[in-house]
């Protein structure tokens, strides 16, 4: 999102008073095997993530941005979830997710010269082979917060 302290004024502006607006973000995460090509590719994601102004990891930061976007700190609740994916179909699910990721910013990294091609076929293929791997896992880690409109 370009201006998530703009989206949350507007949310905050659109509800009643003694509304909700809730939000989750993505904060971290992590993957097994611990392999470089897929850590590389996780990186290529933050990395074209910040080139086009925005933020990779914005769920540890969603409250402070609550209170910026004029949520009184007493009014937002936070707390934290952790999804963890490691059955085939989720592993299956998250490699194709990857591989659509990949596939829509690679070409573009490639040609900003963040990554190679010979790298991209490399991140393609690792999450394939993680898909394939019994023992993968894959969590996030999100920030949430549940705010009310005083």
């Amino acid at each position: 999102m370009a201006d998530p302290i703009q989206a949350l004024r507007e949310l905050r502006r659109v509800a009643k008073p003694g509304g909700i607006v809730a939000a989750r973000e993505t904060a971290v995460g992590s993957i097994y095997p611990e392999l470089p090509s897929l850590e590389a590719s996780w990186n290529l994601a933050a990395t074209m993530i910040r080139l086009r102004g925005g933020n990779p990891h914005p769920g540890k930061k969603i409250h402070a941005w609550a209170k910026e976007a004029g949520f009184g700190r007493s009014s937002i609740a936070c707390s934290a979830d952790v999804g963890c994916y490691s059955s085939p179909e989720e592993r299956e699910h998250w490699g194709a997710s990857m591989d659509m990721m990949l596939s829509g910013m690679g070409p573009k990294a490639v040609e900003m010269n963040v990554i190679s091609q010979e790298d991209l076929r490399n991140y393609a293929e690792a999450w394939r082979d993680w898909v394939k791997n019994e023992d993968g896992w894959f969590s996030l880690f999100h920030g949430e917060i549940l705010c009310r409109k005083e």
